[in-house]
């Protein structure tokens, strides 16, 4: 299990047997400089990622059923060339095997994405693909109730901006 954690130096030696127990290897624990609140931001970073893997491993494999490629063939290549992704490697096969069970909540990924749209607006950041997929989710018939609170990775002053905004 990767495990990010951030906080003040004594909190982290203190917490350090637990974190290093649970997380397995050493390799799955990271610490991130900037004091508590900054491993939140890391992890909502790491969810966009894999969020943003997830639809284009869906597109690239669209587009090349739509070309007429063998899509197994094309997984066979694409998961062990450039192009291919954890996420691309570990979700394709479902998709190759039309396995339509969920690997995680839609609401969840929904937070995610309104949570890293509230930031990147708040830091004046420009993000299409944020955009972009917060769109298209808001197009779709299922619909998500995002509640924010404190246990999400929104700080205050964005939860207030988004309140505003409706």
């Amino acid at each position: 299990m990767q495990i990010i954690s951030s906080g003040d130096d004594v909190a982290l030696s203190k917490a350090n047997v637990v974190l290093s127990a649970m997380s397995g290897a050493p390799k799955n624990l990271h610490y991130v400089a900037g004091g508590a609140g900054a491993a939140s931001s890391v992890k909502l970073i790491n969810q966009l990622l894999a969020g943003v893997h997830i639809a284009a491993a869906a597109e690239a494999m669209a587009f090349g059923a739509k070309l007429g490629l063998d899509t197994r063939s094309l997984y066979d290549t694409i998961k062990n060339a450039a192009g291919g992704s954890w996420m691309f490697e570990n979700r394709v096969p479902a998709m190759l095997d039309a396995d339509w069970t969920p690997h995680s909540m839609l609401a969840i990924f929904v937070k995610d994405l309104v949570s890293a749209s509230a930031l990147n607006i708040y830091q004046n950041l420009c993000s299409y693909i944020i955009g972009n997929c917060l769109r298209r989710v808001e197009k779709t018939p299922i619909r998500c109730s995002v509640k924010l609170n404190s246990s999400h990775v929104v700080p205050p002053r964005c939860i207030s901006w988004l309140v505003q905004r409706g």
